[in-house]
């Protein structure tokens, strides 16, 4: 998702995110919102995998985020919305998460900062 990039975070946060996005197996924000898109899920908040959704990639399996991991994800989800609301509903559910795709970092290197 290129959109956190616009929020002016810094690399570390941006991991820190990246390295919860993969966890939850989130591709686009589409990813984390109702069907009609204009609410971020209840999983997606409290940092819980959505299996009712299975997925044909074959992600990595991951340890769970640390919680420093999850309070910058949950930094990313208030610029998103508020009280789980879009502050952009359907606007930017189909922006793709492509540029943090291609920042898959080591376990070791997201934990080493």
């Amino acid at each position: 998702m290129d959109l956190p990039l616009t929020f002016h975070l810094t690399s570390i946060q941006l991991r820190l995110i990246n390295y919860c996005r993969l966890y939850l197996r989130i591709i686009t924000v589409a990813d984390i919102t109702l069907a009609i898109g204009t609410h971020i899920t209840l999983l997606a908040s409290q940092g819980l995998q959505d299996s009712s959704c299975p997925s044909t990639l074959q992600w990595l399996i991951l340890p769970c985020p640390h919680q420093i991991a999850w309070t910058q994800w949950n930094i990313l989800l208030q610029f998103l919305s508020h009280q789980s609301k879009l502050l952009k509903p359907g606007g930017i559910s189909l922006q793709i998460m492509t540029h943090m795709t291609a920042h898959i970092t080591p376990l070791q290197q997201l934990i080493a900062w």
